[in-house]
């Protein structure tokens, strides 16, 4: 009763504050003024070292200072999504969610009544936005199929991806993270076995006398390394023949090589739109390496070159310390390449790049073929946003050169 009580209470506080926001913030053309809550871990029965203790048990003092948390984002069309991800991870959860309309906060809601245990470990960062009132009133039967795609396209570009971001990561107090979309999954149990590589449990064969093996992984991170988890997604044949649920994700990397190298059902992520950072001849993860099995925990790749013509591809989902990462520019919105500047900004911040060799993610929900006009359109709107991110980082490095002198 007082769990159902409290939930309550939360609802009608950011109702309440949904309203001020609508009533006090005037319209824009494109995006309203963005307006963040810091969300409030949503509990049940147990309070949050219950929680961690619940789920591991070898937690002790020692292993508070090396928790990890899951940072993502989505919008709330991803909220199932993030239920997986909770039952997946097992810890730690610090989900932005991208909220439009006062629907918005009841399903958000409605989620958090629906699976109060399963996500016990999540703390929920709403960012609110207004969108014009001429969009948000006209109704779908209105509109013809050609309106109605146009209006997705608007919305999809308008999307503060890396501001979501930005705001998960800021409200993150555990020393490490693992960065991800929401519909981007790890194995089953990876929260527990990342931090056991950070206390020393390493997985390495004592017969392996490589350097790879003895770069410990929780030296490695802090020694600015992040350290990559490859990624896959279902290939043609796979999303044809493979019956299994839309959620599903291999559970250990012996299952996923089986479907990569033995059936062909499953292949690099994004492979399927070329070569690029995540492509399956990717010139810098080296999945190649990695299906050898043949490394130590962890075998550090090449830092890749700014002037490389696939350098804005770059960007792999990570592992990393907390402290000091750079920040996402938010002046990126919608999809597709809007991580490449975050991943140039650590290489001049002196990162350097690893990979786990037992860890991998898994995309799920719609394939990349179903998301081709994405791709065609963001090259249009992104390239102008790149452009002004180059703008700032000259203004920027000028007035600090300035400082100097």
């Amino acid at each position: 009763v007082r769990y159902k009580f409290e939930i309550q209470k939360i609802k009608q506080q950011l109702k309440c504050e949904w309203y001020d926001f609508k009533s006090n913030v005037s319209n824009v053309e494109q995006q309203a003024i963005p307006y963040a809550i810091r969300g409030t871990r949503f509990q049940y029965k147990n309070n949050y070292n219950e929680f961690r203790s619940n789920n591991n048990d070898d937690a002790s003092d020692e292993s508070e200072d090396h928790d990890i948390t899951l940072v993502t984002q989505g919008s709330v069309d991803y909220l199932e999504d993030l239920v997986t991800h909770a039952r997946q991870w097992k810890g730690p959860i610090s989900a932005a969610v991208h909220v439009t309309s006062s629907s918005d906060i009841n399903e958000v809601i409605a989620y958090v009544k629906k699976y109060p245990l399963v996500l016990n470990g999540t703390t929920f960062h709403l960012l609110f936005e207004k969108v014009p009132e001429e969009e948000e009133e006209r109704e779908d039967e209105e509109k013809d199929e050609a309106q109605q795609e146009a209006e997705l396209q608007r919305q999809i570009h308008r999307y503060p991806i890396n501001h979501l971001r930005n705001i998960a990561l800021n409200y993150t107090e555990t020393e490490y993270v693992v960065m991800v979309d929401m519909d981007i999954m790890l194995q089953k149990s990876s929260y527990a076995k990342l931090r056991n590589l950070i206390l020393g449990s390493s997985t390495t064969n004592s017969s392996n006398t490589t350097a790879d093996a003895v770069n410990t992984v929780k030296d490695a991170l802090n020694k600015k390394t992040m350290l990559i988890m490859p990624s896959f997604e279902y290939s043609k044949v796979g999303e044809e023949e493979m019956d299994v649920p839309d959620d599903y994700v291999p559970q250990n990397k012996t299952t996923l090589l089986k479907h990569v190298l033995d059936e062909q059902m499953v292949v690099p992520y994004r492979s399927r739109r070329g070569k690029g950072s995540r492509g399956g001849k990717d010139r810098f993860t080296n999945y190649t390496k990695w299906y050898t099995q043949e490394t130590g925990d962890m075998y550090r790749i090449a830092t890749p070159d700014p002037l490389d013509e696939h350098a804005h591809l770059f960007e792999p989902f990570v592992f990393a310390k907390r402290q000091n990462l750079p920040w996402f520019w938010p002046g990126f919105t919608g999809y597709g390449e809007n991580k490449a500047t975050w991943y140039q900004d650590a290489i001049s911040m002196g990162y350097s790049f690893g990979v786990l060799r037992d860890f991998f993610v898994f995309h799920v929900g719609p394939r990349t073929s179903e998301k081709k006009v994405f791709n065609v359109n963001n090259t249009k709107i992104q390239k102008p946003m790149f452009q002004e991110y180059l703008m700032e980082k000259e203004r920027m490095y000028r007035t600090v050169q300035t400082q100097q002198e």
